[in-house]
C-alpha cells in the first residue's frame, strides 16, 4: 500500500488553522520533533499521529492510518485490544443485563493489565492516557454496579483532572474555548464536569460545556465529524445542566440543535435522549400535551427498535430520569 507524506498533509493543516508548531506539539512531542515530522525526516507513530489530527480538528482519523503508516503486526494486534475496550466500555451501565456488563469489566481489567505490560507501549503519552481513561470508566461501573473499586466516587474527579493534565499540563478552566483539543482531552473535561453539580453549582456546568462546544465548532474543520458522538454528546450535557437549572427554553434549543445534528451525520445515538429531554422539559412546564406526545414516541421507539442494546440505553435513561413508578403510571394510561 502506497505511504503518502503525513508531515506535509499536517503542516499544510497546521498552517491552514493558524497554529504554531509548539501549540499543536506541546507536551505529546517537542517542537524539533514535529518540525522533522512535517518536513519528511520523521515518521510519527498511529499514537502521536491520531493525536495531532484531532487536535487539528480530524476526528475518526483511524481508517486513513493505513495510507500514512505502515503498521507492525504488534501494533495491528494492540490496536485490536484497544479498540475492543473502547466497545465494551461503549454501554456502560445502559448494557442489555448486569451480567453482561460484569463481564465486560472483568475483561476490560485483563486487558488493560496486558496493556500496562507493554512497556513500549505505555511510555507514549497518549496511550498512557488512553489506559487511565479507560481504568476511571471501568472503576466507575464497579462503583455503579456495587463492585469492589479502587476508588470512591468523591476520588474521581481528581482522576480525570490528573487525565486532562497529562496533556495540557496548564489546564485552566476558564480557558477551554481556546485550547487545540484531542478527543480524549475533551471527553475528560466532559466528564470532570459532572463533579461541578455535587452542590447543584449548574452554572459551572453550563459555562465549561458551552466552552467545549465553542471549542469544537471553532476548531473541528467544516464540523466534519464523520459520525462522531462527540459533539453531539457535548449538546446532550449542555441540555441536560440546562434543564437542571430551569433554564427550559434554552434546553429546548439546544435539544433541537442537537436533534438536527444527528439527523445530518447519520448517528442516532443521542438523538432519542434529546427527546428524553426535552421530554422532562414539557413536564417542567406542565405542557401535558407535548409530554404526553413526546413520552408515547420515546415508549414506542424503544419498543419498537431491533436493536436490543440501543432499546435498552433509551428504556435505562427514560427510568432513571423519570423513576420507575411514575413511568409505569403514564406507561398504563397511554395504552389505555
Amino acid at each position: 500500500m502506497a505511504v503518502y507524506n503525513i508531515g506535509q498533509v499536517i503542516k499544510n493543516l497546521r498552517i491552514q488553522k493558524g497554529i504554531s508548531q509548539e501549540e499543536l506539539a506541546y507536551p505529546v512531542i517537542d517542537r524539533a520533533t514535529l518540525s522533522k515530522i512535517e518536513n519528511g525526516r520523521a515518521t510519527p507513530n498511529k499514537q502521536t499521529t491520531q493525536f495531532l489530527f484531532e487536535r487539528l480538528g480530524i476526528p475518526k482519523i483511524e481508517k486513513y492510518l493505513d495510507f500514512f503508516i505502515i503498521q507492525s503486526e504488534e501494533q495491528i494486534k494492540i490496536n485490536k485490544k484497544v479498540q475492543e475496550i473502547r466497545d465494551l466500555l461503549r454501554f456502560g451501565p445502559m448494557e442489555v443485563n448486569k451480567e453482561n456488563t460484569l463481564k465486560n469489566i472483568k475483561r476490560i481489567d485483563k486487558i488493560l493489565k496486558e496493556l500496562e505490560q507493554n512497556q513500549k507501549y505505555v511510555s507514549n503519552i497518549i496511550n498512557a492516557q488512553f489506559i487511565k481513561i479507560s481504568h476511571i470508566q471501568n472503576e466507575k461501573l464497579k462503583i455503579f454496579y456495587n463492585q469492589d473499586s479502587l476508588y470512591q466516587e468523591k476520588d474521581i474527579e481528581k482522576e480525570w483532572l490528573d487525565v486532562i493534565k497529562m496533556t495540557i499540563p496548564h489546564y485552566d478552566e476558564n480557558d477551554i474555548e481556546n485550547y487545540f483539543l484531542s478527543i480524549n482531552e475533551i471527553s475528560a473535561i466532559s466528564s470532570s464536569v459532572k463533579f461541578h453539580d455535587e452542590n447543584s453549582n449548574f452554572e459551572k456546568s453550563i459555562k465549561i460545556y458551552n466552552k467545549l462546544k465553542i471549542n469544537i465548532e471553532k476548531n473541528f474543520i467544516e464540523n466534519n465529524f464523520e459520525n462522531n458522538t462527540i459533539y453531539s454528546s457535548i449538546l446532550l450535557g449542555l441540555a441536560t445542566y440546562l434543564y437542571y437549572n430551569n433554564d427550559f427554553e434554552e434546553a429546548l434549543e439546544i435539544c433541537n440543535q442537537g436533534q438536527k445534528f444527528c439527523k445530518n451525520v447519520f448517528t442516532y445515538v443521542h438523538y432519542f435522549y434529546f427527546l428524553t429531554i426535552k421530554t422532562m422539559v414539557y413536564l417542567k412546564m406542565n405542557d401535558v400535551k407535548k409530554y404526553k406526545s413526546l413520552l408515547l414516541k420515546l415508549y414506542l421507539v424503544y419498543d419498537l427498535l431491533e436493536i436490543p442494546v440501543e432499546k435498552a440505553k433509551i428504556k435505562w435513561f427514560i427510568l432513571e430520569n423519570l423513576k420507575k413508578e411514575f413511568f409505569n403510571n403514564i406507561m398504563e394510561q397511554i395504552e389505555n
